[in-house]
This record gives structure tokens, C-alpha cells and sequence, in this order.
């Protein structure tokens, strides 16, 4: 995948979590996205040119992605309202780096329980994923101006300065 695309569909999921993280998937289910803990942003031309901001997604954030850093990596969290069970993933332009689903492991006998219900929790959170980044997609091809003032919306409003006043 071209790493902008992927920065831009790292983008739509900062706005879906903004719009109130609700989103129904082509498919007909919903899935819930919440940016959490950290983004981190990248100048396009420069990879080594970086900035992260941990804990609530601040201005700072905004007014980087306003100057047209584009996003490298964040931290998501995806809640299926149904099954009531939320995933924590580090997701970055060069796919899933991290994955996290608290199961408590008491026994040796749980251990191969516990590796085999994470590789099921992980084929679930890729599903996700995949059904996400199909909806993005579509809108990048068939609705790229309904797609462009989603992804403008992140941007801070310039204040305007003493001069122009």
C-alpha cells in the first residue's frame, strides 16, 4: 500500500474517533474507534523528521497535521458494541505493529488456551481492520470531496494575527 494513502486512512480513523468513534462498516456492523494515547506525525518528504503527542489528542496535533505532517503511527482502540470487547492496536503506515486484549492467564493448562484465543482476538481485530480500510477506499475513490472536508475538519483554524486585524 502507498504510505500517504495508508497516513490518510490513519487520518479518517482520527475523524471517525473525533465524530464520536461510531461507525457502521459496509457490511452492516459497527465497530467503535477511539484514537488513545499517542500519534505520531512525520514531514512527507523527510521520515526522520518526526513528532509524537501522548496522552489526549491536543491542538499541537491538529496544528501538525494543519502544517501537512502526515501520520506515521497511532494508538487506536476498537470496541465491537456488541460482543462488548475493545482491542488496543498500534497501527502505523506500515500496517499493524501491536496488538493488546487483556486475558487473564492462571494456569499452565490456560497458557495454550490463552495463545490460541489471542490468535482468534487478533484474526478479529484484522477483520476490523480490513473492513475500515475497505470503507476508506470506496470514499477515497467514489467520494474523495466528501472524503477531503472529513480529513479538513482535523485541521486547526488559523488565528488571525495582529496585522490583519
Amino acid at each position: 500500500m502507498i504510505p500517504h494513502v495508508m497516513s490518510d486512512f490513519l487520518a479518517w480513523l482520527w475523524f471517525l474517533a473525533e465524530q464520536g468513534g461510531y461507525h457502521e462498516l459496509p457490511d452492516g456492523s459497527t465497530v467503535e474507534v477511539i484514537v488513545e494515547e499517542q500519534i505520531s506525525f512525520r514531514e512527507p518528504n523527510d521520515p526522520k523528521e518526526k513528532s509524537a503527542f501522548k496522552g489526549k489528542i491536543s491542538n499541537d496535533a491538529r496544528k501538525s497535521f494543519s502544517m501537512g505532517r502526515v501520520i506515521e503511527a497511532m494508538t487506536l482502540v476498537l470496541r465491537d458494541p456488541d460482543e462488548d470487547r475493545t482491542y488496543e492496536v498500534r497501527f502505523g503506515t506500515g500496517g499493524l505493529s501491536s496488538f493488546k486484549v487483556g486475558l487473564p492467564m492462571t494456569s499452565k493448562e490456560s497458557v495454550e488456551t490463552g495463545v490460541h484465543e489471542n490468535l482468534l482476538l487478533l484474526a478479529d481485530v484484522e477483520r476490523y481492520l480490513e473492513r475500515l480500510l475497505g470503507d476508506f477506499l470506496d470514499r477515497r475513490v467514489n467520494r474523495s470531496e466528501e472524503l477531503l472536508a472529513q480529513l479538513s475538519s482535523l485541521c486547526v483554524e488559523p488565528k488571525p494575527t495582529d496585522a490583519a486585524a
